[in-house]
């Protein structure tokens, strides 16, 4: 038989479990705000600046399909997969 000691630990540790499910219940529900990163895209503006190449340059390789691209509304993407291939490949030729 328990003692009042041990139902006030097991409703202390029980509420302390409520209080968990109660925080990961309210992070669950609140929206996440999902970026261009988390889903393997990167920006044009991004790709200028990492590569170190102009607006002219990422314009050329889209123009000519060495580097495929997404719009999302005024926005441009690379897939960073597709990204790394070009390296690769340009690595490849020289």
């Amino acid at each position: 038989m328990k003692t009042n000691n041990e139902y006030r630990s097991d409703r202390e540790v029980l509420e302390r479990i409520l209080e968990f499910v109660e925080i990961i219940a309210k992070a669950m529900s609140e929206p996440k705000q999902i970026t261009a990163r988390d889903i393997g895209l990167i920006s044009d503006k991004d790709l200028m600046r990492i590569l170190g190449i102009s607006e002219k340059t990422t314009r050329a390789m889209r123009n000519d399909k060495t580097l495929r691209y997404i719009t999302i509304g005024r926005f441009i993407f690379y897939k960073m997969d597709d990204v790394e291939a070009m390296i690769r490949e340009k690595l490849s030729r020289s």
